[in-house]
């Protein structure tokens, strides 16, 4: 008897399940109404479709910096402009920080839907 290969999903579901805290497995198995972590890992799934952001560049003309899109079941929602953080000297640098301030409010978005 040949042993079965776990599918990529299958894989990213265990990683995904292994990194929750014991409570973050406890509301996520909760919600799939399970003690299975694969029903927890597909209802964690259907979320992520449903609740979703980007973060993308946005033109030099237009002031540089991103565009942050609150996005459910496909279609915006909210979002806004982050332009390159004043007061700090380095180009790069301040576009890096506009992006992380992008990257924190899609996150604080997504946790907020919980």
């Amino acid at each position: 008897m040949s042993e079965r290969t776990t599918t990529q999903d299958e894989q990213d579901g265990i990683e995904w399940f292994n990194s929750l805290t014991e409570t973050g497995r406890a509301e996520w198995l909760n919600r799939a109404g399970s003690a299975v972590p694969a029903d927890a890992w597909q209802e964690f799934k259907r979320y992520q479709a449903k609740y979703s952001y980007e973060v993308n560049p946005r033109a030099g003309e237009l002031g540089g910096g991103w565009r942050l899109r609150l996005l459910e079941d496909g279609e915006e929602v909210g979002g806004g402009v982050f332009p390159p953080v004043e007061g700090i000297e380095d180009d790069q640098e301040s576009d890096k920080a506009a992006y992380s301030d992008a990257m924190d409010e899609g996150e604080d978005w997504l946790a907020s839907r919980q």
